[in-house]
């Protein structure tokens, strides 16, 4: 398996593999697709394949994208991950579709809590107290979030332990962020099987 981030603005090459990249047309859902083969643009938030030399992307500018990888080394799954993804379960989704035991975790460049700001709506979705911790009073009726904090404890529930999630795509101009100033472009990120 390969896997490689780079926190650039300048647009790395792929090595040589059968297919292109792999796109989603994602809508903040639930829903992973098992990629066996070449697919054009399903709608959906996350991958999963088992298929060697056929990248999976998913696009973010604020939102976590999420890298996994299965100590089998059989398979792989990339997940986009806003408030709502995360509300609706896309990181256990994804797991289950995985269906592998030992699995590892990579949380890429998103929005950070200091950053963040949602209202009452949004931490109603996370009203279990294991998420207390990932909202911090703002001012009335509103939050700081910690998406990479509600990450971390799903991801955690199934025994997976995730590095990465320390760089901020508001903050750091490197990346695009929608927060920050409304970009309609976005960040790549890229897993395949070699």
């Amino acid at each position: 398996m390969t896997t490689r981030y780079c926190a650039s603005p300048q647009p790395h090459t792929l090595p040589t593999v059968a297919t292109p990249v792999q796109y989603l047309r994602q809508h903040h859902t639930n829903k992973v697709i098992d990629c066996r083969k070449a697919m054009r643009l399903p709608i959906g938030d996350a991958w999963v394949t088992r298929t060697a030399q056929l990248p999976c992307a998913v696009r973010t500018a604020d939102c976590l994208p999420i890298l996994l990888h299965s100590a089998s080394g059989c398979t792989i799954g990339v997940i986009h991950a806003g408030w709502r993804g995360l509300a609706r379960g896309i990181i256990g989704q994804t797991l289950r579709a995985m269906g592998e035991n030992k699995i590892s975790a990579w949380i890429g460049a998103a929005i950070s809590s200091t950053h963040y700001v949602v209202g009452e709506e949004v931490r109603a979705f996370f009203a279990d107290k294991q998420y207390n911790k990932a909202f911090i009073s703002a001012s009335a009726h509103h939050y700081f979030a910690d998406l990479m904090h509600i990450a971390r404890i799903q991801l955690c529930a199934y025994g997976v332990h995730a590095q990465g999630g320390e760089l901020c795509t508001y903050s750091d101009r490197r990346f695009f962020s929608y927060r920050r100033n409304g970009t309609r472009r976005r960040c790549t990120t890229v897993i395949w099987l070699s």
